[in-house]
């Protein structure tokens, strides 16, 4: 998804396992996004890994302590993000 509102949509309609999401977005933040899918029963406990390109111990910090799961920073390798979906599917 292009955007935090469209993305917010589809998470909430089609319930997914999982959900990568980048801090930047255009027209609502990760944040707000995140806020709204934990206020939701039926999406709070849905896994949520923040993919970023900001890699300071302050914003993996405030991105934990905000909700999500996990944070993988830009570049990475195939394997982790791999390995960190396999985390939370159990697969």
């Amino acid at each position: 998804m292009k955007t935090g509102k469209a993305g917010l949509a589809v998470a909430v309609k089609n319930k997914p396992d999982l959900i990568i999401c980048d801090i930047e977005m255009p027209d609502m933040n990760v944040f707000e996004v995140l806020k709204k899918l934990k206020t939701e029963t039926f999406t709070q406990k849905m896994p949520f890994i923040f993919l970023t390109a900001r890699a300071e111990k302050s914003e993996v910090k405030n991105g934990i302590t905000s909700g999500a799961d996990d944070y993988l920073t830009k570049p990475f390798r195939g394997d982790e993000l791999l390995d960190m979906v396999a985390k939370y599917l159990e697969v």
